[in-house]
């Protein structure tokens, strides 16, 4: 029963028939995690433009870095 309740959620949330590996539940929080490291990504880029600092202005550079790479993870 659940595999059929995932199957449909699946199809409403996502336009596909689902994963056989995660759940909805486990796709929508992934799918939520990657829209809040995306949006700490803009930020950090952002604060990075306008920094006049070098030294703060690479520090910003590294945790973009690391948010790309978490990104990519996911």
């Amino acid at each position: 029963m659940d595999e059929v309740w995932d199957s449909i959620a699946s199809q409403v949330a996502y336009g596909d028939t689902g994963s056989e590996t995660a759940t909805v539940d486990e796709r929508f929080a992934a799918d939520a995690k990657l829209k809040a490291l995306r949006d700490e990504l803009a930020r950090v880029e952002a604060r990075g433009r306008k920094e006049r600092q070098v030294a703060r202005k690479n520090a910003l550079f590294d945790k973009a870095k690391q948010l790309k790479r978490q990104i990519a993870v996911i």
